[in-house]
Formats: structure tokens, C-alpha cells, sequence
């Protein structure tokens, strides 16, 4: 994915019809908060989602959340790397990648 986004971003750039274009790419926010049980038995199934839903449901445990924030965080981690990458195989500095997770 990182050298699929690397190659999107210069072919990007490559088609601006300005010199002084630039890309911004933005990173995701983690989706839950991990640090209270608040969610622990809640689901987001679609025909049973809410809080003590009956049936046989992936409950959003805090372990669950953590790990789906885990996933967000080297999802992110991927965007900026290929930002790097596109920014050195196309000695430029106008492609920018912009960290959202801490506005949220």
C-alpha cells in the first residue's frame, strides 16, 4: 500500500499544472477510546448494535478498541512514509502530510 499511495501522490503532482502546487494528505483519528470500559458491551452490529445488545456479537471490549486504534495508528504510519517516499523520489517537498490524531 505504502508504494501504491507513493506512486498516487507523484502522479499527483506530476499532473498540477503549477510549480507552487502542493498536496496535503491527512492522517485518520483513532475511532475509540481505549482507556475506559464505557464501550465493553456495546456492538456495532447492524441490526443489534447499542449497549447490551442479546445474541452472539463482537462486543467493542477496550482490548478491541485498542487494537483498531493500533490498526489506525500504522495505517497512518503507512500515509506518511509514502509521503516521504513520493517527496524523495520526486526531490520536491510539496506533497505534506498533515497529523489529525491529536486535533481529536
Amino acid at each position: 500500500m505504502r508504494h501504491k499511495l507513493s506512486t498516487l501522490y507523484k502522479s499527483i503532482l506530476e499532473k498540477a499544472e503549477t510549480t507552487d502546487f502542493n498536496l496535503f494528505v491527512t492522517g485518520y483519528v483513532g475511532f475509540f477510546n481505549q482507556d475506559t470500559t464505557d464501550c465493553d458491551q456495546s456492538s456495532y452490529d447492524y441490526f443489534k448494535s447499542g449497549y447490551k445488545p442479546s445474541g452472539n456479537l463482537v462486543m467493542l471490549t477496550r482490548d478491541l478498541r485498542t487494537e483498531l486504534n493500533l490498526l489506525v495508528a500504522q495505517l497512518n504510519n503507512a500515509i506518511e512514509s509514502a509521503v516521504q517516499d513520493a517527496n524523495a523520489g520526486a526531490k520536491t517537498t510539496q506533497i505534506h502530510y498533515v497529523d489529525v490524531l491529536y486535533v481529536f
